[in-house]
Formats: C-alpha cells, sequence, structure tokens
C-alpha cells in the first residue's frame, strides 16, 4: 500500500515539474522571438565592404566571407521564429530546437567576432561591433542552457527516469 501511495506522489510530482516546463516553454517563445527578429536585423543591415590595404582577390574573399555570415544570421533568425512558434505552441521539441539555434548563433558570433577582428587589423584598426558581438554570444550561452533545462523538465513521464533507491 505505501508503494503504491509513493507511486502516485511520484506520479503526480512528475505531472507537476512538466506541467511547470510547458508553462516556461511557452512563456520562452517572446525571447525566442527576439533572438530571431535581432538576428534577421543584424542579418540584413550588415553589409559586407571591400577592406582597403588588401589586392582585388583578397578584397573580393574576404567579401564572400561576411556575406555567407550575414545568410547564416538570416537563416538562424528564421529558426529561431520556427522555435517561437513551436514553444508559442508548448512544444517540448521547441526547445531542443532552441538549444541548437542558439549553439549556431553562440559559434557564428565568435565567428564573426574573429573575422572582423583580423579584417580589422588587416585595415589597420579596430571594429567595435566586435564588442556587440561578444555580447550577444554570451546572452545566447544562458538561453541555451534555459532552453536545455526546459527541454529535459519536459519529459514525457514515460522516458522520467525513476529515483534512485
Amino acid at each position: 500500500m505505501n508503494d503504491q501511495h509513493e507511486m502516485q506522489e511520484s506520479d503526480a510530482a512528475r505531472s507537476a515539474i512538466t506541467a511547470a516546463a510547458r508553462t516556461g516553454i511557452k512563456s520562452s517563445a517572446l525571447g525566442l522571438v527576439i533572438g530571431g527578429a535581432i538576428s534577421l536585423y543584424l542579418g540584413m543591415t550588415f553589409a559586407a565592404g571591400p577592406l582597403w590595404a588588401t589586392t582585388p582577390e583578397e578584397a573580393e574573399w574576404w567579401t564572400a566571407v561576411d556575406n555567407a555570415l550575414f545568410w547564416c544570421l538570416r537563416a538562424v533568425g528564421v529558426l529561431f521564429l520556427i522555435a517561437a512558434a513551436l514553444a508559442a505552441a508548448g512544444q517540448r521539441s521547441s526547445m531542443l530546437l532552441a538549444t541548437l539555434v542558439e549553439g549556431v548563433f553562440i559559434a557564428l558570433m565568435v565567428v564573426m567576432s574573429i573575422v572582423w577582428t583580423v579584417e580589422a587589423r588587416i585595415a589597420g584598426g579596430w571594429n567595435i561591433q566586435v564588442i556587440l558581438l561578444l555580447i550577444l554570444a554570451a546572452l545566447a550561452v544562458s538561453g541555451a542552457r534555459r532552453s536545455w533545462e526546459l527541454y529535459r523538465a519536459a519529459q514525457p513521464r514515460d522516458e522520467v527516469q525513476p529515483p534512485a533507491p
């Protein structure tokens, strides 16, 4: 009898965790929309410009690298918006997608910081926008961790491991 009562309490606790996680998932939709908007804004407003003090071939290569990064930002923005739509519907998969997209965003911000620093050094200066990219990367680390925690917390009851004895 006692085992059955403990089992019912355990099921109720799992349901509460899942319900709380679903509420957290739904509330994360706005943050994902903001992430998508920022990514799309940056991807569409940053413009690749020619580098000074380089050959035309090198300038063309650096412009192509910048354009590729900007297109990646646009794709990340769209994926953020898809994750936001799924999160608004309370879908657990949205948090897995958000975790992956945040990870790609972090990598993209770090790569862009490196590329822009190298470009600026070639031109003999410093690109102050690198600071913004690194701040966005740091914020995305927190977002990725939160999304992963919500994904794990929203496990269906069948997938939840029983507590250790």
